[in-house]
Order: C-alpha cells, then sequence, then structure tokens
C-alpha cells in the first residue's frame, strides 16, 4: 500500500467513527491537551488512546503536549464540514407542512422514529464493543509477551546464579513498559478491574526491588553480581510467582478481528491474583537478603 493510499485509509477511518470525527472537529476548533480531550469526551483513558492511535497520521502533538491537526488532519476536517453543512441547512430549512396530522400518523412516526433508533444504538453499541474488545486483546497479547521476557532473563539470573545487568536493564525496561499496559487493561477490562491493579502493583513493586538492586551493586560489582544461596531461593521464589501470573492472568482464548472474544477463565485469573499477593510478601523480605 502507498503513502497516499495510507493516507486516503486514514481520513475515511476518521470519517465513519463518531468519536474520531469529534476529535478531529475539537482539534479543528483549537489545539487540546490529552486532559482536555478526555474531559470534554468523558470516556476511558484505553479508549481515547486507541483512538489517538488510529489518529496518528492526522494529529500531531507539540512541546507542550498539545494535540493538533496536521495537514492531513485539516483535510479530514474540511472533508468533514462539508459533508455536514447540507444536513443541518436542511435542518434550518424545515417549515410545517399545510395538512393536517392525525393521532395515528402521530403514534406510527414515534414508533418508527423509536424502533430506527434502537437499531442505531444497538449497531453503535456492538461497534463500541468490537472496537474495545480488538484493543484490549492487542494490549494483553503485548504485555503477556513482555512478562515472558522478563521471565525468561530472571530465570537464567537464577539458574546461573548470578545477576547480568545488562539483561538486567532489559527485564527491567520490560518492567516498566508493563505497568502502563496494566492500567490499560484494566481501563478496558471493566469487568476485573481490581484483579488486574493488584496484579499490576505487584510487577511495581517487583520492578522497584529490581530498581534498587541495580542501584545498589551495578557500579561496584561491575557486569555480574554473583548470588548467594538465600539471595537465589528468593529470586527463584518471585520467579514462580511471575511465571504463575503470566500462565494464568491472561485469556487462553484471544480471537481478535470481526468478530473478537476474549475468554477469561475466572478460576485461573482468581488464581493469579493470589499469586500476586504472595509476590508482595516475598518482596518486602527480598530487600533483607540483598543488604538494602
Amino acid at each position: 500500500m502507498t503513502m497516499e493510499e495510507d493516507t486516503y485509509s486514514a481520513v475515511f477511518s476518521v470519517l465513519k467513527h463518531p468519536t474520531r470525527r469529534r476529535i478531529v472537529r475539537m482539534l479543528s476548533a483549537k489545539p487540546h491537551t490529552y486532559t482536555e480531550i478526555l474531559k470534554t469526551l468523558n470516556v476511558e483513558t484505553g479508549y481515547l488512546n486507541y483512538h489517538l492511535e488510529n489518529l496518528k497520521e492526522l494529529v500531531t502533538k507539540d512541546e507542550r503536549g498539545r494535540y493538533s491537526l496536521s495537514v492531513f488532519g485539516e483535510a479530514a476536517a474540511s472533508l468533514i464540514t462539508r459533508v455536514e453543512e447540507p444536513g443541518l441547512e436542511r435542518k434550518r430549512e424545515v417549515r410545517v407542512l399545510g395538512f393536517k396530522l392525525t393521532w395515528m400518523r402521530i403514534l406510527t412516526v414515534v414508533l418508527s422514529v423509536l424502533l430506527v433508533s434502537n437499531v442505531y444504538l444497538i449497531l453503535v453499541y456492538q461497534g463500541l464493543y468490537r472496537e474495545r474488545t480488538n484493543a484490549l486483546g492487542e494490549v494483553m497479547i503485548q504485555t503477556k509477551g513482555l512478562l515472558s521476557e522478563s521471565n525468561n532473563i530472571l530465570y537464567h539470573a537464577v539458574e546461573e546464579r548470578r545477576i547480568d545487568f545488562e539483561l538486567w536493564e532489559v527485564m527491567f525496561r520490560d518492567l516498566s513498559l508493563q505497568l502502563r499496559l496494566y492500567n490499560t487493561i484494566s481501563a478496558l477490562d471493566f469487568d476485573h478491574r481490581h484483579q488486574w491493579i493488584q496484579i499490576r502493583t505487584a510487577v511495581d513493586e517487583v520492578a522497584s526491588l529490581f530498581y534498587r538492586i541495580d542501584q545498589e551493586y551495578h557500579a561496584t560489582s561491575g557486569r555480574y553480581l554473583s548470588l548467594t544461596n538465600r539471595q537465589t531461593l528468593i529470586l527463584r521464589s518471585l520467579l514462580e510467582g511471575l511465571m504463575i501470573v503470566e500462565a494464568d492472568a491472561f485469556p487462553k482464548k484471544i480471537v481478535l478481528g470481526s468478530n473478537p472474544e476474549i475468554r477469561v477463565d475466572e478460576e485461573s485469573l482468581t488464581g493469579a491474583v493470589g499469586a500476586a499477593v504472595s509476590i508482595q510478601t516475598r518482596v518486602q523480605s527480598s530487600y533483607e537478603e540483598f543488604f538494602l
């Protein structure tokens, strides 16, 4: 696909979704910060992030964090205006017709309007559900991949009984990225928000511990830090908890596309939360074993 085709696809993607059209109209009037857009639309942060990602060809962000329209965004705004203004003109030109309406006709019109509006609302809801489910599935897949990579690095440290600080920094980066993604998951998965917050808290405490270890020992120990038996056991216990989270927290079935599906195993997710609570307890004792 050429750059021109990519641009056309981005413009038409904006035109077909009411939320993205609204964002473009807002930015056409004046630049807005992320918080201003979020407050005006009154949506979840994960939902707004998803739409801003879809608008990346049409929206720019300056050094002050304010969003505004790119050249293509201005073109999309102009097209939206040209499409919508004729409809507004017709509304202004509506006049009272000179024929008599019976109550039966009025009732028929009202019922027809209600029927059409209900069908429209159902279609809108289905569209929003599909987009939210796809966004949630993509973030879950990415988060699980990062957790798997960080667990592999921790596994090698435990097996070799030493920390390789170059790999340790990669693991810390992966954990930091996960923290932001867990926020998105908890915003999109309303039914399990508290469970994801508990898991995020555990990962946050692990990341804080590993950061303290790096700050305390990296400068004096060089690239490697040999582990004592107790330190190895502590890291192994943290690894076991994180591996349970990796295996049980994320749905076994994630289907993306036009008919997305995310099948959550409530029992497995509960087990992952239990492992997260256990991780938090183990982290506290880890500080003593590493003399932090």
